[in-house]
């Protein structure tokens, strides 16, 4: 099978989704509409004949992810060895695999390098979607964010407590997307710690699995999120309540 070239692609896969700019998106929407990646399949027969003529067909082969039943993708053959791929593999376009895909009722998301670190995963409506011109191209990242099925606390720290500045009658207003970890000791050179709790059915992207929560953030929450102001513990560290998100008004 020849080579084919998605370098470009890997590298834009490097980012960390909520750092990519406006451009970075726009060139890994662009790169991943284009690509071509191998799909490993089964060849099976649709009429079960012992002919040899008789034409053969395809499937995409299918994998368990975390109760989702994912098809893996891999921009090139090095990131299909690391998986021990199946005898089967095509090149296939993502043009092609959105109409192949369309009328499947089966198909939950698409792993792109699944044994790789940089592993991305798009769930079927959002990688259809990716497909269309959209106005905000960061809405994509929010809008299948998933509610909380229980109360947890995640932690996001600052030089200065500009929450507490910014908040207008004890309510703080993030006007962008609001990077925070479940790690309270997340960059803890950083002095000022905001305690942030996010009730039951709080809408977030995760971002763990893609990322070590010991280096970086892995809860993002959408523009427009506020928080209530609840308490001060002491001089650094402030609790908060979230109470609104007005994204998904």
């Amino acid at each position: 099978m020849s080579s084919l070239d998605n370098a470009k692609l890997k590298e834009l896969m490097k980012i960390e989704p909520e750092s990519m700019s406006k451009e970075e998106y726009e060139s890994f929407v662009s790169e991943f509409k284009n690509a071509q990646l191998l799909l490993p399949v089964e060849i099976y027969s649709k009429t079960q004949s012992d002919e040899i003529n008789e034409p053969l067909s395809f499937k995409p082969v299918t994998i368990e992810e975390n109760g989702c039943k994912c098809i893996p993708l891999f921009t090139d053959n090095e990131e299909l060895k690391k998986d021990n791929p199946p005898v089967s593999v095509i090149a296939i376009f993502m043009k092609d695999l959105k109409d192949m895909l369309e009328d499947s009722s089966e198909i939950d998301e698409i792993m792109i390098n699944p044994s790789s670190k940089d592993t991305v995963c798009i769930d079927l409506d959002s990688f259809f979607d990716l497909f269309e011109v959209r106005n905000n191209p960061n809405d994509w990242i929010f809008e299948k964010a998933m509610p909380l099925n229980q109360e947890i606390r995640v932690y996001y720290r600052e030089l200065e407590p500009f929450m507490k500045k910014q908040a207008v009658d004890g309510v703080y207003s993030s006007p962008d997307p609001l990077k925070a970890s479940v790690n309270m000791h997340f960059d803890d050179n950083i002095p000022y710690l905001n305690v942030l709790i996010l009730p039951k059915d709080t809408r977030t992207v995760y971002l763990g699995g893609m990322m070590d929560p010991e280096m970086s953030c892995d809860i993002l929450l959408a523009p427009e999120t506020e928080f209530e102001f609840v308490s001060q513990e002491d001089e650094h560290t402030m609790i908060w309540k979230c109470v609104n998100q007005k994204f998904y008004d």
